[in-house]
């Protein structure tokens, strides 16, 4: 059977706790979402009865590779883009062709904060979107696919998303509040009042 790789962008803490091996679980939301309870398959599909849903992330047994802000060494340049009819600045990643190996922004590292000019070759923070599938150093092992509600999760589930390390309370109303707070972060406060559908995407990190 072909397993298929696919990317997964994480947040610095998420990426600390999948290195603890205390994150082993992430929520995604459904798009569009449901207009009525979906039903889950043996595929990784979510029904309605109007749309159709695939999960994004593979089924069991598929891989995934995490995407992190990380630090590249390289340099800017500036090229003619001819659809913006203007110039624009490209970075070139020299890391591995100048033996040197990615740092990574979950692991405290930092680094000089250069301005881009033209033939300044230094390291650059770069953000997780940009990262290549050769830079990743995390690759996870697809485990199960579920539904559920974004605000619906019990002290475990919680805990299963990784919160609880980092110096976090584990205390379930702290854990709660967290959990909260984390969602509307990214996601913003009517998306938690709204309470989604959610993919619910098990893992195991890959030693």
């Amino acid at each position: 059977m072909m397993v298929t790789a696919r990317p997964i962008l994480f947040s610095g803490p998420m990426v600390r706790a999948i290195l603890a091996d205390a994150k082993t679980v992430t929520r995604r939301m459904l798009k569009p979402p449901p207009s009525r309870v979906p039903r889950l398959d043996e595929s990784a599909q979510a029904t309605d009865g109007q749309h159709r849903w695939r999960c994004p992330y593979g089924p069991a047994g598929d891989r995934l590779w995490v995407k992190e802000t990380f630090w590249a060494y390289g340099e800017w340049i500036r090229t003619f883009d001819d659809q913006r009819q203007r110039y624009t600045w490209t970075f070139v990643d020299l890391t591995t062709s100048s033996g040197k190996r990615y740092a990574y922004d979950a692991d405290g590292w930092e680094g000089p904060a250069p301005q881009r000019a033209a033939d300044h070759m230094a390291w650059w923070r770069r953000p997780a979107l940009f990262m290549p599938r050769h830079a990743s150093r995390l690759t996870l092992e697809r485990t199960s696919t579920d539904l559920g509600r974004a605000c619906e999760l019990s002290t475990t589930d919680i805990r299963a998303e990784g919160l609880g390390v980092d110096g976090a309370s584990s205390y379930e109303d702290d854990l709660q509040a967290a959990w909260r707070a984390l969602w509307t972060d990214i996601n913003g406060y009517a998306n938690w009042q709204a309470n989604p559908w959610v993919w619910v995407i098990g893992f195991r990190r890959l030693r």
